[in-house]
């Protein structure tokens, strides 16, 4: 009889403690990344009661939802993205990152440093402090495309876009004119040196800078079928030194155009292939591979940088920091790698993964452990009211 009260006592307890882990699932049901547990029950031995053997994680996956931030991140299978914050590491599914003011991704929530992997597998910080600008690029090469008409007079192609090492534009014209056919010296039955036609055609091409100057000519030929000689089919045009005594200069390439008749009409055009002004940051973004990709306000990108992902050999074993936030111990087995390799999940961007906390599981598992500890409560008035009885009966 007396046992019962330390057996009721033991299920008061043990059901305490599940309502305990019950109560912080559903306060956590919307924290990025959380991981529920549930809370498992042994018997003592000798029937002498019950007690918690241990609490869980739950293994499973939690509802991915977009935000539309571009430095959220959720994985997408297995895997854990790396904290650090100093020489102590974390492990976490709650992607809630973003760049701080220097320029580091970190953790949004703990200000920890979001790692990245590199070449040799050492995990690094992704800092973009030096790539926050495009440095200005000179322009190397205006590649011309289209088709100026055997027939025409002249064409003019106005506004090239093309810069220097300052990132300065240069903004030339091509003015074509003296359109002229060529001819060749042969030998005519006489022995006498004639001008015999070539069918090719041949234009000057005067380059002028911004400020109407000519800065250099030159000449381009097409064949009788209006494709363009090889010997004259590039321009060089000399760009002052800047920043150094040393010129450098842009070749004008026409090997992609064409010398067809067509009338008055040309339709050639001009287009800077390379170089760029000083460049700002427009957008981040990070593909499912985990790499970030930065493109700039003049459209040019680079992908640098790629997220580390932990494979967690028995997440059993992480230690619960934090709502989202786990440590591991010195004897657990972490493996690093990338996203969308092996066994790891994939980067989806732009979103987070939820907590995967199911109200209805909870529910339920709320109205079995009231019904539990309203048992062993039971117990215990019952035992308290036989031994009143047996004392009563001994007066």
């Amino acid at each position: 009889m007396f046992q019962a009260f330390y057996n009721g006592l033991s299920g008061l307890m043990s059901f305490s403690k599940g309502l305990d882990q019950i109560s912080n699932n559903v306060a956590n049901m919307n924290t990025p990344g959380f991981k529920a547990k549930d809370v498992f029950y042994k018997s003592i031995g000798n029937d002498c009661g019950t007690s918690v053997s241990g609490d869980f994680l739950r293994g499973k996956q939690g509802d991915i939802r977009q935000t539309g931030n571009a430095t959220d991140l959720a994985i997408n299978g297995n895997g854990y993205f790396v904290l650090k914050d100093g020489s102590n590491k974390y492990y976490t599914r709650a992607g809630q990152f973003t760049f701080n003011e220097n320029n580091v991704l970190v953790d949004m929530s703990t200000g920890f440093s979001v790692s990245g992997i590199d070449s040799k597998g050492n995990l690094i910080d992704i800092n973009i402090s030096n790539k926050r600008f495009l440095p200005p690029k000179a322009t190397t090469e205006i590649e011309l495309k289209g088709n100026i008409s055997a027939d025409g007079q002249s064409h003019i192609i106005s506004n090239v876009t093309a810069f220097n090492e300052l990132g300065e534009d240069l903004n030339y014209s091509f003015d074509f004119s003296d359109r002229h056919s060529i001819y060749k010296t042969e030998k005519n039955a006489q022995g006498e040196d004639v001008q015999v036609p070539t069918g090719h055609v041949g234009w000057k091409v005067s380059v002028k800078n911004g400020k109407g100057d000519v800065v250099t000519t030159g000449e381009i030929r097409y064949d009788a079928e209006g494709k363009v000689v090889d010997d004259y089919s590039s321009i060089k045009v000399e760009v002052p030194g800047t920043s150094s005594s040393e010129k450098s200069s842009i070749s004008l390439s026409f090997a992609g155009t064409t010398g067809y008749a067509a009338g008055e009409f040309s339709d050639m055009s001009a287009d800077a292939k390379d170089g760029h002004a000083l460049s700002g940051l427009a957008k981040v973004e990070f593909n499912k591979e985990g790499s970030l990709k930065l493109t700039y306000s003049n459209g040019d990108d680079q992908t640098l940088f790629q997220l580390a992902l932990a494979n967690v050999n028995n997440p059993q074993q992480l230690k619960q920091e934090s709502g989202s936030l786990f440590s591991a111990s010195d004897s657990q087995t972490i493996t690093l790698g990338r996203a969308s390799s092996g066994e790891m999940g994939k980067i989806v961007g732009n979103s987070i993964e939820l907590a995967n906390v199911d109200l209805a599981e909870e529910f339920a598992e709320m109205m079995i452990v009231q019904r539990g500890y309203q048992s062993s409560s039971q117990v215990l008035n019952i035992a308290n009211e036989m031994i009143e009885t047996l004392y009563n009966s001994g007066r």
